[in-house]
């Protein structure tokens, strides 16, 4: 990869070229947020504001496509929009004399001073920067798994090329949702598929400082709980490649976050929505988290239900409005919202996004064995063993230390509940992503 100067040339170009487009989405995002969010939990900001600025631009592109002008030129558009927005939230800070990033900074300094006195959270962070390091040179490379090769780079080029959505009948994944592909084909277009698998590589950072943020909420240490999520061999080889997991991974869990905190208002369920939404535009399994952010929200509300039920529906209808054009698009083009899901009962012929069968088994003695036998019977689970022993290791003290709070009730609540999705759907390993951060 680092063969001579025209290939480290070309990696610092691409590293400047991700810098960038972080900055501006995660600006973008901050000057979207309401102000009074903006000193709220330094890794819970800096993860919402920059998934608030790839999430609009995902959804940009995605309307670029169904209008079919999705060409270079508009692309650049959209980034030139981006960038504008982001100059706004750095005007923010300058016209407010800088308080909300002192405070952002103040208050992550101050988190990361007093953690780093104890020699095991130096270590954690250590692990991570070192992860962070060798993963980013990974990444580096030209994309080559099949995944990305076949169909998540495959998609966008598609789309790119002829200026608008085409059906690709010959791939059964390109009937997914395809929010964070829509984020891969901005990085094509004003790069190349090198910056796409870095986008990546970056939604699974905002992922780990989600992991973060939930664990200062559940009152474990940041830093563990970071590196709980950011150092397993599965984070490893999602983050080097063009996968869309990382992408779920962020917006499922702050979707499922942000429903928790019903104590300020309207921000908490537009922003659950919003990321619900973006979830459920990105795979079909993150329509399942979107209706878990909803439940989440109803629960966190309660005893007050009037209250709870209106953000429920808010919830679920914000989230619907986003992902819909994925879901018409297919209804469009081959005449089911869910494919392949679905395709027995409207008569079509059964089609797989999976290549093969997954698990030992759905009874209940296969489920009450399932956590074990990810670990120590993997290749069943595609890979199990890369989800690392730390979850169920430490699953009798993560229960011990949240159950005791409303909240920590509402995080194991939702990882039972996609724990049993996941089980009884398709239990790949890497379909446990999106819910990674809430269970480190």
């Amino acid at each position: 990869m680092f063969g001579g100067e025209g290939t480290v040339l070309t990696a610092l170009l691409h590293v400047a070229e991700l810098a960038g487009l972080t900055a501006a989405w995660l600006l973008a995002g901050y000057a979207l947020l309401p102000r009074r969010l903006r000193t709220d939990e330094p890794f819970l900001i800096a993860s919402t504001a920059f998934a608030l600025g790839a999430g609009l631009t995902a959804v940009a592109v995605t309307l670029a496509a169904a209008l079919g002008v999705m060409t270079r030129a508009t692309l650049w558009a959209i980034q030139i929009a981006v960038v504008l927005l982001a100059a706004r939230g750095a005007g923010d800070w300058r016209r407010q004399q800088m308080p909300a990033l002192l405070a952002f900074h103040s208050s992550l300094r101050t988190s990361l001073r007093t953690s780093m006195r104890r020699w095991p959270t130096r270590l954690a962070l250590a692990a991570l920067l070192l992860m962070a390091l060798a993963t980013l040179l990974g990444t580096l490379a030209p994309p080559s798994s099949m995944d990305a090769t076949v169909y998540h780079l495959t998609a966008p080029r598609a789309f790119l090329r002829a200026g608008r959505w085409v059906a690709l009948t010959g791939i059964v994944q390109s009937y997914q949702p395809l929010y964070v592909e829509m984020l891969f084909a901005q990085a094509m277009g004003i790069g190349d598929d090198v910056l796409a698998a870095l986008v990546h590589w970056v939604l699974g950072i905002a992922a780990v400082a989600t992991a973060g943020a939930w664990s200062r909420k559940l009152g474990g240490s940041a830093c563990l709980g970071m590196l709980i999520a950011g150092a397993s061999a599965l984070f490893a080889w999602e983050s080097t490649s063009a996968f869309v997991d990382l992408g779920v991974a962020t917006f499922a869990s702050l979707a499922v976050l942000w429903a928790t905190r019903a104590e300020i208002g309207a921000a908490s369920w537009l922003l659950a929505g919003v990321f619900a939404g973006l979830a459920a535009g990105s795979k079909l399994t993150g329509a399942f988290a979107g209706l878990l952010a909803a439940g989440v929200s109803l629960c966190a509300t309660g005893p007050d239900w009037p209250a709870a039920r209106r953000r429920f529906l808010a919830i679920g209808a914000l989230a619907f409005a986003l992902a819909l054009p994925w879901y018409v698009r297919n209804l469009l083009l081959i005449g089911n919202p869910f494919y392949p899901v679905g395709n027995t009962l409207l008569g079509q012929p059964p089609a797989m996004l999976a290549s093969g069968y997954y698990g030992t088994g759905h009874s209940v003695w296969a489920l009450l064995r399932s956590p074990f036998e990810v670990l120590f019977a993997g290749d069943a689970f595609d890979r199990g063993w890369s989800l690392g022993p730390a979850y169920l290791a430490l699953l009798p003290l993560g229960i011990w230390r949240t159950a005791r709070t409303k909240a920590g009730r509402l995080a194991m609540g939702t990882l039972l509940a996609w724990w049993l999705f996941w089980f009884f759907s398709s239990p790949q390993t890497r379909l446990l992503l999106p819910v990674a951060p809430i269970a480190a």
